[in-house]
C-alpha cells in the first residue's frame, strides 16, 4: 500500500470512528434504510395479495405490461399469468425508489463529516494533517459512500427475504435480473458517491449546519424526478436505461468532487461557521 493508500485507510478510520461513536447517525444508518426497504416490500406484496383469489375471467381484465422489456428471465415470465406478470413488473419498478437509501444515507454522513465535525471541534486536527485535499475528500468520501452502500445491500436483501417468504414464490426468480445487478453492483455505489459528493460542496460551502442541511436537500430532486417518470408511465427504465443512468451518475459523481476540491478551502472553513 503506497501513501496515498495508507493516508486514505487513516482518513477513513478516523471518519468512522467520529461518526459511529454518535447514536444519531447509527440509528440514522440504520433505520431509514430499513424503513425505505419495509415501504417497498409492503407495497409489493400487498400489490400480490389484492389478486389472491382472482378468477380467470377476473384475470383477463388485468392489463398487459411491458414486463418482457425489464426481465431476462423470460421462461420463468412464460408460466406466469397476467396478475403474476403484474406483479413481477411492479416488482421490477423498485431499484430507483430504493436508490433514495444510499443518497440520503450518504448525504446524511457528508453533513456530520464537516459540519458536526467543525462543531464538535474534530475538524480542525483533520484539516491539519499533511495531505492533499483531493485525499482527504476522497477519503471523506469513500467512509460516507461504503456505510451507504452497504446499508442498501443489507436492507434490499432484507426486502428480498420479506418477498421471498410471504409473496409468491415466482418473485424469487427474478432476484438476478440485470435490472437489480445493475442496481446493486453500479448505481447504489456511484449515486452513493455523487450524493457525498454534493453534500461536501454543501456543508463546505455553508455558513452554519443549517444552511448546510438545507442546500444538501436538493441532491434527492434529481432521484424524485426519475421516480416521478416511471410513476407517470413517462419512462420505463431498462436494463439499457438504467445502465445509460449509470454513466451519467458516474461521469456527475467525477466531476462534482473535482468540483468540491476546487472549492474546499482550508483556510478559510474553520472561521466561516459562528
Amino acid at each position: 500500500m503506497g501513501a496515498v493508500g495508507r493516508q486514505l485507510k487513516n482518513i477513513v478510520a478516523k471518519e468512522w470512528k467520529n461518526s459511529f461513536a454518535t447514536v444519531s447517525v447509527i440509528l440514522f444508518l440504520t433505520l431509514l434504510p430499513v424503513i425505505l426497504a419495509g415501504q417497498a416490500a409492503w407495497i409489493i406484496l400487498a400489490s400480490a395479495g389484492e389478486g389472491a383469489g382472482m378468477t380467470e375471467e377476473d384475470l383477463a381484465k388485468v392489463p398487459p405490461v411491458p414486463v418482457e422489456k425489464l426481465v431476462a428471465n423470460r421462461e420463468a415470465l412464460d408460466e406466469l399469468d397476467p396478475l403474476g406478470r403484474m406483479n413481477v413488473f411492479i416488482f421490477m419498478q423498485f431499484p430507483l425508489y430504493l436508490l433514495l437509501i444510499p443518497c440520503l444515507v450518504a448525504n446524511g454522513l457528508s453533513t456530520f463529516s464537516i459540519v458536526e465535525e467543525k462543531q464538535t471541534g474534530t475538524l480542525e486536527p483533520l484539516l491539519a494533517m499533511p495531505v492533499k485535499t483531493s485525499v482527504l475528500l476522497w477519503g471523506k468520501a469513500l467512509a460516507g459512500a461504503i456505510p451507504a452502500v452497504i446499508a442498501t445491500w443489507v436492507s434490499t436483501g432484507l426486502m428480498f427475504l420479506a418477498v421471498s417468504l410471504f409473496g409468491p414464490g415466482y418473485f424469487g426468480k427474478f432476484f438476478l435480473e440485470p435490472i437489480w445487478l445493475i442496481f446493486f453492483l453500479l448505481l447504489t455505489p456511484l449515486v452513493a458517491l455523487l450524493c457525498f459528493a454534493l453534500g461536501v460542496i454543501a456543508s463546505s460551502r455553508a455558513q452554519d449546519a443549517k444552511n448546510a442541511q438545507a442546500l444538501s436537500l436538493v441532491v434527492i430532486l434529481p432521484i424524485l424526478g426519475l421516480i416521478t417518470l416511471q410513476v407517470l408511465g413517462v419512462a420505463l427504465f431498462t436494463p439499457l436505461w438504467m445502465l445509460a443512468l449509470s454513466g451519467g451518475f458516474g461521469l456527475a459523481a467525477l466531476l462534482l468532487m473535482k468540483a468540491a476540491v476546487a472549492l474546499f478551502r482550508r483556510e478559510t472553513i474553520l472561521v466561516r461557521w459562528k
